[in-house]
């Protein structure tokens, strides 16, 4: 759901980055896979997902787009 219902927009969406004291990216890695701290990092935020679904889906008709078929 867009979180302001008076603004344009057709939904919500997350952007997050972590910098260190000097301002470089500590997510930033060559490795495909990404570095230990960005995996750790992704994990944390996909165990929490449910608890956050009150924020990101926060109205009955936001589930549908999570169920298959709908």
């Amino acid at each position: 759901a867009k979180p302001l219902a008076a603004k344009p927009g057709s939904g919500m969406h997350l952007h997050l980055s972590l910098n260190d004291a000097d301002g470089r990216n500590v997510f930033a890695s060559e490795d495909p896979v990404g570095n230990a701290l960005l995996r750790h990092a992704l994990a944390g935020m996909a165990a929490t997902a449910p608890e956050l679904m009150a924020l990101f889906a926060p109205f009955a008709n936001s589930y549908r787009r999570f169920a298959p078929y709908n």
